[in-house]
């Protein structure tokens, strides 16, 4: 039957145990696969190599992928609806980009409308 062991090793932490009637709560022959989460102390370690290791192991840690693509897609989100609101919703005469019309400026700084021939 399974149990848990009443001291803790490093070397038997990733080792299932077993106990009978007849023989005490001992680690098997055989070993939790590497980057299995386990015990050591009051520790969460990986098992590699058939040994708790506190450091290392297979576990990536997975949340910060999460957090840099938040980030990035952000970022692009900010920057789009900036260049937006400053494109179009902006109360001023400059625009970011020039927007080709059917007015030429006047030297009061007016816009006049123009015909097909180029006369005002």
């Amino acid at each position: 039957l399974p149990c848990v062991p009443e001291t803790q090793d490093d070397a038997t932490d990733c080792r299932p145990h077993c106990h009978t009637p007849h023989i005490p709560c001992t680690p098997v022959n055989y070993s939790y696969p590497d980057g299995v989460e386990c015990i050591l102390g009051d520790l969460y370690g990986y098992c590699g190599g058939g040994a708790c290791l506190l450091s290392g192991g297979g576990a990536a840690p997975t949340w910060m992928v999460g957090v840099a693509i938040f980030v990035v897609f952000y970022c692009i989100f900010v920057a789009v609806g900036l260049w937006l609101y400053c494109r179009y919703c902006r109360p001023s005469t400059v625009t970011l980009l020039p927007v080709k019309g059917s007015s030429e400026p006047t030297h009061s700084g007016q816009t006049t409308p123009t015909n097909l021939n180029g006369d005002r």
